[in-house]
């Protein structure tokens, strides 16, 4: 039913070892790293006061977040439907003799192309006008 090969397995085997011992480290030895990396200079106190933040500022944070996301999100699926775009109008034009045809395996998928070029362009109208 499914086809996979050793090195398929070794790979995903490695990168979900490499995360979990990343995770572990990160959890167990925080406060090695702290005194690593020198993160507890000049700080007075142990807590970190929000009271003083008012509810415009935290919707301001809450657009940049999202919007932020937003563009995160989007951007690795309009690059992908750009590229197959690209390689579709030049593998239409005549002169290739067909020698990009062999290298077209995807097509353009319009409607998620369209979302991601919609999702891009409000995340950036956010992050801008807010």
């Amino acid at each position: 039913m499914y086809d996979f090969n050793l090195l398929t397995i070794i790979a995903f085997t490695g990168t979900i070892t490499v995360t979990v011992i990343i995770l572990v480290t990160i959890i167990y030895c925080a406060d090695k790293i702290i005194d690593m990396l020198k993160l507890d200079k000049n700080f007075t106190e142990d807590r970190i006061e929000i009271g003083s933040l008012k509810e415009i500022n935290l919707l301001k944070l809450a657009i940049l977040i999202i919007s932020g996301l937003l563009i995160v999100n989007n951007l690795p699926s309009f690059l992908k439907q750009s590229y197959f775009a690209l390689k579709e109008l030049l593998t239409s034009k005549k002169g290739t003799d067909g020698l990009l045809e062999s290298f077209m395996y995807d097509k353009v998928d319009y409607s998620e192309y369209i979302f991601s070029v919609i999702s891009l362009i409000l995340g950036y109208l956010l992050i801008t006008n807010y």
